[in-house]
């Protein structure tokens, strides 16, 4: 398979239209504040507030993106203890779509559209959360060369000691 080099003014249009959306999630994030204020209904205000986290969480991914399209490595020298310490992230995003997927085929929630919509918007973001999760722990945000042997060696040092931690951190 042949890759395509991205031009510099690539990676600079990619940073601009990640900046154009930080505003954007910022102007949401604003009136989902303003408009809950306006509404009385409890349920409402907070599938509201539950939008706005949502546009606080993308500025965050947003700002991220930018960081590593301007070369900041993400995790470098926490990547043992992300590794560690996301295992059980994983684990509980995992019951959490099973958890979904069981409300689902629940006739009161499937014969319901308003709340079969509101759990498939949660099982979702938990199936989103999952693949995230496993990304940051399979380091999939840095390029690396095909052949690299050391690089190689080390992803395995570093299955071994998270295993180690993992075994110790079950013990406690």
């Amino acid at each position: 398979m042949v890759h395509k080099l991205a031009s510099e003014s690539q990676r600079t249009e990619a940073v601009n239209i990640l900046r154009r959306q930080i505003e954007t999630e910022r102007q949401l994030i604003k009136l989902y504040s303003d408009t809950r204020e306006l509404v009385i209904d409890e349920q409402v205000r907070r599938l509201l507030h539950s939008l706005q986290l949502d546009s606080i969480k993308h500025v965050e991914m947003c700002v991220t993106a930018i960081e590593v399209l301007e070369g900041d490595v993400l995790y470098g020298e926490d990547r043992v203890e992300l590794e560690v310490g996301l295992g059980h992230h994983v684990e509980l995003e995992e019951e959490a779509v099973k958890r979904a997927e069981l409300l689902l085929r629940n006739p009161w929630v499937s014969e319901n559209e308003g709340l079969r919509r509101i759990i498939e918007a949660w099982r979702n973001d938990e199936v989103a959360h999952h693949a995230l999760l496993r990304d940051l722990t399979g380091g999939r945000f840095t390029r690396r060369r095909f052949m690299d042997a050391f690089s190689g060696y080390r992803a395995v040092a570093r299955r071994k000691l998270g295993d180690e931690l993992r075994g110790l951190i079950k013990k406690e």
